[in-house]
């Protein structure tokens, strides 16, 4: 059985996540910076995160119209380098993707126009001059009337027509779906892509609650207003600044979300914190 070979290198090095770590502490964003040019791990990664990286690399086979592709024939290569996951993480994400395989076909959220559409913004009314953006959407849809109807059945939700940018989730609950709606990151994608797709209606999350039986939700996201592309600005041309700054400053970030212990550059001693 020939393999399904899919890449699941996260983030980028001028992606939303990339100025996020840069906002959270310079010198831990500086030091990863370091590492991943060097080629090396940066530690055991949150199962969570795990997950999440196999449910978008199961999806992206489903939506570029491999619906029925074989679970056990794919192969997972990271840095260049094939990646083994653990197989409880592997088991979660395969649970989580089966039911929703079951549930829904390819055009779900409708028309697919992209699926994993990159980008990079180095002019924009809300980018610093000098500063460069770069991402990947996880898909791009066109919502015609048969696929309002057939959302509005699934998930209680009814869009308008039009284009679509979808991400897709994973989350423990249900109860967290409220605060996509304030997401720094759904504001910095939409207005990256309204550059280029001029009647751009929203965002639609895709989110798969990890419950047993796995529960799928729908979110729809409306266009960004004036006060959060405002905020926007302000945030950027922060991560910039501080991205320049030399030696990079250093804040009390030394924990990683949903981690226990303390950042990775501490325990090897880069990191001159002590």
């Amino acid at each position: 059985m020939k393999p399904l070979t899919v890449n699941v290198d996260t983030g980028s090095p001028a992606g939303f996540h990339h100025w996020k770590s840069v906002h959270e502490c310079p010198m831990r964003s500086y030091l990863n910076d370091i590492v991943a040019k060097a080629g090396r791990r940066r530690g055991t990664e949150n199962p969570n995160l795990i997950i999440g990286s196999l449910w978008h690399a199961y999806l992206r086979l489903f939506f570029s119209g491999n619906k029925h592709f074989n679970l056990e024939s794919v192969r997972f290569v990271q840095s260049r380098r094939v990646w083994t996951p653990s197989e409880r993480a592997k088991a979660e994400a395969r649970r989580l993707f089966g039911a929703f395989r079951t549930r829904f076909e390819p055009d779900i959220f409708g028309h697919v126009t992209a699926v994993e559409q990159p980008f990079r913004v180095t002019k924009a009314p809300w980018l610093p001059k000098g500063m460069v953006l770069t991402g990947r959407t996880d898909l791009e849809v066109t919502v015609r009337a048969r696929h309002q109807k057939v959302m509005e059945r699934a998930f209680g939700v009814k869009v308008p027509l039009g284009d679509y940018i979808v991400d897709h989730k994973t989350s423990g609950s249900s109860r967290y779906l409220n605060s996509y709606d304030a997401a720094l990151q759904f504001v910095t994608y939409l207005e990256a892509r309204r550059l280029k797709k001029k009647k751009l209606q929203g965002m639609l999350i895709n989110v798969g609650v990890k419950s047993n039986p796995a529960d799928f939700r729908l979110v729809h996201r409306p266009m960004p207003t004036e006060n959060e592309r405002t905020f926007l600005r302000r945030w950027l041309a922060e991560a910039y600044e501080l991205s320049l700054e030399r030696p990079p400053r250093m804040r009390d970030a030394c924990y990683d979300f949903g981690e226990a212990k303390p950042c990775l550059h501490m325990t090897t001693g880069m990191c001159p914190r002590r």
